[in-house]
């Protein structure tokens, strides 16, 4: 990497520039390699914001043992953690690669012109403002708790509607959004209204899905 794109470089254009971060990540010949790079990163930094809500997971599971009559060890708290690393593993992968096949499916039915592996980079290139947010729940569990970080993502209402309004005040989820919506305009060469429109369905997709889900609880 010359100094034209050193690491500052590409910070300020992911920042500001999107468009020209993406532009210079796509004649990468390590562009795809290094998107695996950063799927594993927020991956990381995902289980590392499970690791630090997990004093909060492990009252609440404690609490529901001792009404029940059952004792809750060590031994059970560790499995119960790795139950939960490894649920965290499932819950992030399967959605990252659900939206992201969804996502590349519909584009391709609208006129899109990458192929899977072209988009993918780009694709998980916008979940980088993600990572950031667990970054900076991590940080903040350390000085205002376990229970701080664990309530902004689990409100204490699990409602539809409260969730969708947990997610749609959440500047990260917005700032992801827009960088995903430039990923599939750019690589897929299509139009914005276009790129809005999958975008929705997308996000309809989630909603529906949330609502079933809700259903069942």
């Amino acid at each position: 990497m010359d100094n034209k794109h050193n690491f500052i470089t590409l910070i300020h254009h992911f920042i500001f520039s999107p468009k020209e971060f993406l532009s210079i990540k796509y004649s990468s010949d390590k562009n795809y390699r290094h998107s695996w790079f950063v799927f594993l990163a927020v991956l990381s930094l995902f289980l590392g914001f499970y690791l630090a809500i997990f004093p909060t997971l492990s009252t609440l599971i404690n609490n529901s043992f001792r009404v029940n009559g059952i004792d809750y060890t060590t031994d059970m708290n560790t499995l119960i953690m790795i139950i939960t690393l490894v649920l965290g593993i499932i819950q992030f992968t399967s959605m990252v690669l659900v939206s992201f096949f969804i996502i590349h499916i519909i584009g391709i039915l609208i006129g899109g012109a990458a192929t899977a592996k072209e988009f993918f980079p780009s694709f998980i290139y916008s979940i980088i403002p993600i990572g950031i947010k667990f970054t900076i729940l991590i940080i903040f569990s350390f000085f205002l708790g376990s229970d701080f970080a664990f309530s902004v993502i689990y409100p204490n209402s699990q409602q539809p509607l409260d969730i969708i309004l947990n997610i749609i005040i959440d500047p990260f989820f917005w700032w992801s959004t827009i960088l995903g919506c430039i990923a599939l305009k750019v690589i897929h060469q299509i139009s914005y209204k276009k790129t809005i429109i999958i975008i929705s369905i997308t996000m309809s997709l989630g909603i529906i899905s949330l609502f079933s889900t809700s259903l069942f609880l």
